[in-house]
C-alpha cells in the first residue's frame, strides 16, 4: 500500500502531511491548495480553479471560491449558487501533462478579466484554453459526477 500512495503521491494524486497521513485526493485538500472553497460553512482547499467550480457544480450546492489573480494580485470571489457560479472572471484550463499537479491543477487558475487569462495563456504557452466560468463549471460537475453521486448514495452531500 505505501508503495501504491508514494506513486500516487509522487504523480500528484494525493496529498499527504508530515506524518504520511493523506490529506487530500483527485485536488479536494484539507491541507494545502491555493483556491479555497467553502461548502456548507466548512473551507476546503483545491489545488486548481477547476475544482473549486466543479465540485460545487457537481454537488447542486451554494459556496464561494476564492483565489487572487495571478497577473494583479486582486483578491477573487466567486459565488456559486446551486452549483452555477456567477461573476465575470475567468478560468484558465491547462491542457495538462504527466504530473496532475504540476501540469494541470497549479496552471489551471481564476483571472479576473479576459486580458489577464489571456496574458495567463501567453505565459504558459498557450497550452490550455480560456474559459468563462459557466462553462469551466459545467466541465468541472462532468468531472467530479461519480464523486458526487457517491456522496449522495452515502448521505453526505449537501
Amino acid at each position: 500500500m505505501e508503495a501504491a500512495t508514494g506513486a500516487l503521491g509522487a504523480a500528484g494524486w494525493l496529498d499527504r502531511d508530515e506524518g504520511g497521513r493523506i490529506t487530500g485526493a483527485a485536488g479536494l485538500s484539507l491541507s494545502s491548495g491555493a483556491h479555497r472553497v467553502e461548502i456548507g460553512g466548512r473551507e476546503f482547499r483545491t489545488r486548481c480553479a477547476s475544482d473549486a467550480l466543479g465540485i460545487p457544480a457537481a454537488l447542486g450546492v451554494d459556496a464561494t471560491a476564492t483565489r487572487s489573480c495571478g497577473v494583479c494580485g486582486t483578491t477573487l470571489t466567486v459565488p456559486i449558487h446551486r452549483g452555477d457560479p456567477e461573476g465575470g472572471q475567468m478560468l484558465w484550463m491547462s491542457a495538462g501533462g504527466d504530473d496532475l499537479r504540476d501540469d494541470f491543477c497549479t496552471p489551471t487558475v481564476l483571472r479576473c478579466s479576459e486580458v489577464h487569462g489571456r496574458e495567463w495563456g501567453h505565459r504558459r504557452a498557450g497550452h490550455g484554453r480560456l474559459l468563462v466560468l459557466a462553462t469551466a463549471a459545467d466541465e468541472g460537475r462532468q468531472r467530479w459526477a461519480g464523486c458526487a453521486r457517491a456522496a449522495r448514495r452515502l448521505g453526505h452531500a449537501e
